[in-house]
């Protein structure tokens, strides 16, 4: 369970390889988390607002389309992240729970 805890904290920053592993093991059901596709696809499509190509490769292989997603990104200038990114960061961890939610 430390690789779920490694990427549960870094995927609540935001970084979306993180939070494609999450749904990578979920879908495999790897680190005793069990196999869960709902959790998987919900992780991939988090992952692939931020802009995670893996994520969004995730999810076509799954055979699952998305619309255009709206990619949180940092201003460019300041490197902080823009108003909308900070509310939905703080909306991501909200969704991606404690650590030991759902498990």
């Amino acid at each position: 369970m430390a690789a779920y805890q490694t990427f549960l904290e870094c995927g609540k920053r935001g970084d979306p390889s993180c939070i494609n592993n999450l749904g990578s093991m979920f879908e495999s059901g790897t680190y005793g988390l069990g196999r869960d596709m709902d959790m998987a696809v919900h992780h991939y499509v988090l992952a692939a607002r931020f802009g995670s190509g893996a994520a969004q490769g995730n999810l076509t292989r799954l055979g699952i389309e998305l619309p255009a997603v709206d990619l949180v990104r940092p201003d460019a200038r300041s490197g902080e992240p823009s108003p909308e990114a900070a509310q939905t960061l703080t909306m991501l961890a909200e969704e991606l729970g404690a650590p030991d939610d759902k498990r």
